[in-house]
Parts: structure tokens; sequence; C-alpha cells
């Protein structure tokens, strides 16, 4: 069957394609039509070019801000993380400062605490809890349980001075000790400094507590190795400690021959001289009882223990170990001159002990002029007092004794003497040392040597 034909215009007759007709606009006032296309197109880009370019610029500007914006923030993000790193490196070395600081703690043992006054508020370093048997997450801190840890015995006394710097808003040293948890015993020396506000209102006490347990541990072993040293030095000497009593006890032994003979004498007479004899015997029992106490005080030396001291006058004790060795003084053609201070105040001490102490340095003077021929004979005793005591000088003219023997010659077993023991000077050293005195030697100008001891105040005034 056929398809349906169409004629176009001009083809009569004949068959025609089917075709798209462009669709033609016809003007106003005039008729036909244009077979031109329309330029629909092309007239709304023209109209829209100002407002595009409109757009454009405003894009334009607000990229731009975006990017200042955007920079911005870049310097404000660098400028944070740089003040980041600085704050981080900043802590870093606070922690650091915080670690080599608690680390100093440990090693010197010495804890930091501070007080608040108004709030009360007690804070511990960690040191501190470590010294005082703690532990700083199960453990809060007070006044009372401070003082609660302190030894019984001192506890009130430390909080009476510390109470006292309080109200006077001084510094506060203390030393004490404490009972920890677990029962140690440690001692504690304490410091602290008060802090003041604007207005010079006291705000709180800052201090340290430093652990000195060893330290006072070590002292006290010390001090009883040194006691049981000297001991059993003692122990050693023992024997030619004898033979310094023998010597020591010489002049009373003699004295007591010599008055017992005397009594027999005046009790053998016709008649018997009753007054006489009575005298030497008091005489008998005055240089027995001189005997007996020169031991006894030699012994308590040794043995460590304690004598009896009181107040008196170094003269008086001058004048009797001058008035023992007067014989031996006589036989020896020693001139002695004493210049005694009248106004000497007394001193506490043993009297024994200071006659001993003086005999030795005076038999000593003795024995050093025995052989002097071509000078004369010169034993001088002096006393003086200044501000720091009382002061005895024992000068001789014998042949002297150069620098080096000078610093040994009061060392035990040190000699000069071909018999000599060394013991006389040692033992006079430690008696002088126990009254808290202090002796030593010197050489004179012109020949011989002078000893001198000082004996410091702790009396009254003599009468």
């Amino acid at each position: 069957m056929p398809h349906p034909t169409s004629r176009g215009p001009g083809k009569p007759g004949g068959t025609a394609r089917v075709s798209r007709k462009r669709v033609a606009v016809s003007d106003s006032g005039k008729s036909g039509t244009s077979t031109s296309p329309l330029p629909l197109r092309p007239r709304r880009r023209a109209a829209s070019e100002p407002s595009t370019r409109k757009l454009a610029q405003n894009a334009s500007l607000r990229l731009s801000e975006v990017l200042q914006n955007l920079k911005k923030c870049a310097a404000a993000i660098q400028s944070l993380d740089a003040k980041l790193r600085q704050h981080n490196q900043e802590q870093d070395r606070l922690r650091r400062q915080m670690d080599y600081f608690a680390l100093g703690q440990k090693i010197t043992r010495t804890g930091s605490w501070a007080w608040n006054l108004s709030s009360g508020k007690l804070f511990w370093s960690r040191e501190h809890f470590r010294i005082f048997g703690l532990d700083p997450e199960n453990n809060k801190v007070s006044y009372r349980v401070f003082f609660r840890m302190i030894h019984a015995d001192e506890r009130a006394h430390v909080e009476r001075e510390f109470q006292e710097a309080v109200r006077a808003g001084r510094d506060f040293d203390s030393e004490y000790r404490i009972v920890r948890p677990d029962g140690q015993l440690r001692y504690i020396q304490s410091h602290a400094y008060p802090v003041f506000g604007e207005s010079g209102e006291l705000m709180e006490y800052v201090g340290t507590a430093a652990d000195i347990t060893e330290q006072r541990q070590g002292e006290e072993s010390l001090g009883s190795m040194q006691a049981e040293l000297a001991q059993a030095s003692r122990a050693i000497t023992l024997g030619q400690l004898m033979a310094t009593i023998a010597h020591e006890v010489n002049q009373p032994l003699a004295a007591l021959v010599a008055n017992a003979g005397a009594a027999v004498r005046w009790l053998a007479g016709d008649p018997p001289r009753i007054d006489k004899a009575r005298q030497a015997l008091t005489r008998i029992a005055r240089d027995a009882n001189r005997a007996s106490n020169v031991i006894a005080r030699i012994r308590a030396l040794i043995g460590g223990t304690d004598v009896q001291r009181s107040p008196l006058d170094l003269n008086s004790i001058v004048h009797e170990v001058i008035a023992l060795v007067r014989s031996e003084l006589r036989r020896n053609n020693i001139t002695v001159r004493a210049h005694l201070d009248e106004n000497l105040r007394q001193v506490r001490c043993d009297r024994v002990q200071m006659q001993q102490v003086l005999l030795n340095l005076i038999v000593n003077a003795i024995e050093a002029m025995v052989t002097v021929m071509t000078q004369p004979k010169l034993l001088a005793i002096a006393t003086v007092a200044d501000v720091a005591g009382v002061m005895v000088s024992v000068k001789d003219s014998g042949v002297g004794l150069d620098q080096l023997v000078l610093e040994r010659v009061f060392e035990p077993f040190y000699t000069t003497k071909p018999r000599g023991m060394g013991i006389g000077l040692a033992i006079s050293r430690a008696i002088i040392e126990a009254h808290g005195g202090r002796i030593w030697a010197v050489p004179n100008e012109a020949s011989g040597t002078t000893f001198r001891f000082r004996l410091p105040f702790n009396g009254t005034p003599a009468e």
C-alpha cells in the first residue's frame, strides 16, 4: 500500500520528504514571512554581560577576602603553634626542674613544707612524706598530725618554740625526734622562715625538714668508739700509770716516813713530848690522806668517772704544791718566785688533780735545771686572770726544748728524759682538758721553757 504523499509547493505531483522548517516571526505592520533564524540566545548573552562581570568582580573580591582571612588564620595558627611549643618547652623545663628538685631533696634527705596561718592548711613535699613514713596518696597532713608524730618527750617543747616564733614573726630552728607509723625513731632538723604580705601581716611559714638520723647515730657511734678507745688506751698504759702513781705519791710517802720517825723520837724522850708527837701524827694523817686522794683521782681518770669539783682558789693550790717540793728545791739550789694575782677569781676544779698538774710541771722544771751550772736556777710561777679565765704558768731557766719537741711533749710515752716514761705531761693534759681548759708550752727568750694552762671561769670571785 502506497504511503501518503505530500506535495510541496512548486512541485506538483512530486513526492517530497518531510522536513522541519524554522518558524518565522512576523514583525508588526509587516506581512509575509522571514526565513532567517530567531536571535533569541545572542540577545540573552548581551543582556547578562554586565551582571556577569559584576558577579565575577564580587566573586573575585570575596575570594581575595577569603585568601586574606586564610592567611590571617594561617598566621594565627603558626603563632598559636609557636606559643604551644613554647608552652610545652616551658612545661618540660618546669617538669625537669621539679624532678631535679625532688631528686635533690631525696639525695639530701630534706623535705619542704608550708603552713598557711589563715587557712591552717599544711603542705608537705613527697620527700617530707617519705621522711615521716607516710603515703601522700593515702594520708592527709595537718598541724595536729605533725605534732602528734613528734616524740612525746619533745612534743610540748617543740610546739612551744614554734608558737613563740609565730607570735614574734621570726625564724624557726629546731631539732627533734619523730616516731614514724612503723615505729622507727628519726632525728629531724627543721628550719622555717616567715612570709609576710604586702601590708606586713604574717601569711605563712615555709620551711625544710632534714633527716639527720644517720648523722646523729654516727656521732653517737663515734663518741662511743672514742670513749672505748680512750678507755682501752688507759687500760694499756695501766702498768706505766702505776709507776706514775708511785711517783705522784712519793712526796706524801716520804713525808709520812719523816713524820713517823719524828713522832717516835718525841714519844721516846724523857719525859715524852706528847704535844710534839701529836703534831707529827696529825701531819702523818694529812699526808696519808693526800696520798690516798692522789691514787683515787688517778683511778678516776683511768676509769673515766667524774670527780667532785668545787670553786677553788688556784693561788692556794700553788702554795700547797710549793710546800710539797720545798726540800727538792732546796737540795737543787733552785730559787722560787711566785707572782700570784691577789684578786684571782675562783675556778671550779678538783683540788687533788690541780695539785697533780702543778706538781708534774714543777718537778719537770726542777729536773730541767739539775744540770745547769753556769747561771742561776730560777723557777717562776705566776697566776693571772683574763677574759677567758685563769692562766697559770711555770717557767724554768733550764736547757730548754726545741720546737719539734714542744709539739710532741704532751703525747703519751714521748719523753726527753733518759729514764722518763712520757706519762706525766700526758696525764696533765688529760686533767686540764677534762676541766674544759687547755695546756701548752713555749720556749723562753733566753733559756728554758714555760708551761702554761688555762681554766675557764665557773665560780665566784675569791674573797
